[in-house]
C-alpha cells in the first residue's frame, strides 16, 4: 500500500506532478528539496506552501507572545524612532532602531523562537528548489527568483508567476 503511494508520488520524474493531493506534494517536495531542475506543478507548490504556512503561523504567533510576556517581566520594550518635525525618522534612527531591536530580540529568544529560527534554515534551500522548478513549470528560468529582492513589487510578480498555468515549453527543463 506504502509503495502504491510512493508510486503515485511521482518521485522519480522531473515531470510536474498535476492534481497532488497534500500528501502526494509533501512528499514529492521533500523527495526533491536538492533538486533545482524538472518541474513543480502548480498543486504540489501551493500545497506545500500551505502546510508550511499552516504550521509555522501558529507557531510565531505563540513565539511572539513569548517573546512579549518575557519583554514584559524583564521591563523592556522595543525601540520607537524619534521623528522630525515633517514626521519622518531622523537620520540615523533607522540604523538605532534596528540594532537595539535586534539585541532585544536576542536577549528575548524562546526555545521556541530559536527552533523557528532553526527550521526556516533547514526549510531555505527545498523552498528554493520548489520554486524554482515551479518557475521551470511556467517556462521562466530559476534566475527569476532574483525579483524577490525588489521590495513588495517583486513578492506580487512572484506571487503572479507561480499562479499561471503550466507551459508546454517548459518541458525543455525536464
Amino acid at each position: 500500500m506504502f509503495s502504491r503511494f510512493l508510486t503515485s508520488c511521482a518521485i522519480g520524474s522531473s515531470k510536474p506532478l498535476t492534481g497532488a493531493n497534500p500528501a502526494q506534494a509533501l512528499v514529492r517536495s521533500l523527495a526533491h528539496s536538492f533538486k533545482f531542475s524538472g518541474r513543480a506543478s502548480r498543486s504540489e507548490y501551493w500545497w506545500t506552501s500551505a502546510v508550511l504556512l499552516a504550521v509555522s503561523a501558529p507557531l510565531e504567533v505563540c513565539a511572539a507572545k513569548q517573546r512579549r510576556r518575557r519583554a514584559k517581566e524583564l521591563g523592556k520594550e522595543y525601540a520607537q524612532p524619534e521623528l522630525t518635525a515633517e514626521g519622518i525618522p531622523a537620520p540615523g534612527e533607522i540604523q538605532r532602531v534596528i540594532r537595539h531591536d535586534l539585541k532585544l530580540d536576542r536577549e528575548l529568544a524562546t526555545p521556541l523562537s530559536r527552533a523557528l529560527t532553526i527550521s526556516y534554515v533547514i526549510t531555505v534551500v527545498p523552498t528554493l528548489s520548489l520554486s524554482v522548478r515551479r518557475l521551470h513549470d511556467t517556462n521562466r528560468s530559476g534566475h527569476w527568483m532574483w525579483i524577490n529582492l525588489v521590495p513588495v513589487a517583486g513578492s506580487i510578480v512572484s506571487l503572479v508567476q507561480s499562479s499561471q498555468k503550466p507551459v508546454t515549453a517548459g518541458k525543455r527543463f525536464d
